[in-house]
């Protein structure tokens, strides 16, 4: 039998080398003989950049028991080693929660008026009334021969309730009044139908009446101004059409509101502006409100 001889100074190598690699060996047989009571757990493929903190986080299982179950001798982990998940939960994957966009803000707020209770000496009858149907149009009108427009706008209203509650109404029948210096009074309250274009087109219809004569007269710029403001405040509130904004003499045979007051409600709701003729042959015209609007009131004498 032939010997073979290695020589003396290669044989010190070659011992460090083996005792490398049964070491290495040893460590791999340790990570990969889990405890067999955990054969059974969900496994996990160690990749590169894992570490037992992150597997914990990842699957729900604390530390010690991933050390456990795997019968790991230390924390250092290999690429390729298979670990033994006990009682392993996969979180579901987070998801970035939508922030939802707020609401458009509905302006409720009343500062941007007097109030009737400012200059009103009499009380409405409210028995005389008829709830508010949802509002879903505006008639622009204006006060024509009632007086000066240039005197004072409270006596202005006042006459207009005289006027109005002579008739047997409520109170005033327009809800809002603009005076020519652009200040807005509060008429009769929204709650209320309104009493000022005709029976059932009332129904859900605001009243916003402008003190002048435009059917002789310009708008003056802070009347206009004023208007322009209430009719932005109500269209957003109540989510109006613009084709459902109106002046008076859509409704019956009127000049009011006027020739230049109707250019402006007219190029406001996308027309071209232009004056109506000064002696329009206007015809009256059929209620708009629908059926199932009008139906609350056609049953009853409609109040004012």
């Amino acid at each position: 039998m032939r010997t073979l001889m290695i020589p003396r100074h290669h044989l010190a190598g070659m011992v460090l080398l083996i005792a490398a690699l049964m070491a290495l060996g040893g460590c791999a047989t340790r990570r990969s003989r889990p405890d067999p009571a955990y054969a059974s757990a969900p496994q996990h493929l160690v990749v590169e950049g894992d570490t037992l903190s992150s597997i914990s986080e990842r699957y729900n299982v604390d530390i010690a028991t991933i050390i456990k179950a795997n019968r790991l001798a230390h924390k250092t982990l290999v690429p390729g080693q298979v670990l033994y998940l006990p009682g392993a939960r996969v979180d579901a994957p987070r998801v970035a929660r939508a922030i939802p966009e707020p609401a458009p803000e509905v302006d409720t707020s009343t500062d941007w008026f007097i109030a009737r209770s400012t200059w009103s000496v009499q009380s409405i009858d409210v028995p005389n009334t008829d709830p508010m149907a949802p509002i879903y149009r505006l008639t622009v009108h204006h006060s024509s021969e009632h007086g000066d427009a240039s005197g004072d706008p409270v006596d202005m209203l006042r006459l207009f309730e005289k006027n109005h509650k002579s008739k047997g109404w409520a109170c005033i029948g327009y809800h809002f009044i603009i005076a020519a210096d652009g200040q807005v009074y509060e008429g009769r309250p929204l709650k209320y139908q309104g009493a000022h274009a005709s029976g059932d087109n009332n129904i859900g219809n605001v009243g916003i009446c402008l003190l002048g004569n435009f059917e002789r007269d310009s708008v003056p710029q802070a009347q206009r101004a004023a208007l322009m403001s209430v009719l932005d405040r109500l269209v957003r509130r109540y989510g109006i059409a613009r084709t459902e904004i109106h002046g008076h003499r859509e409704f019956k045979t009127t000049d009011c509101p006027g020739r230049f007051l109707l250019a402006i409600v007219d190029e406001y709701r996308g027309g071209n502006g232009e004056l109506a003729p000064e002696r329009p042959a206007a015809t009256s015209r059929p209620s708009r409100a629908p059926a199932k609007r009008a139906s609350a009131t056609t049953t009853k004498k409609t109040r004012r």
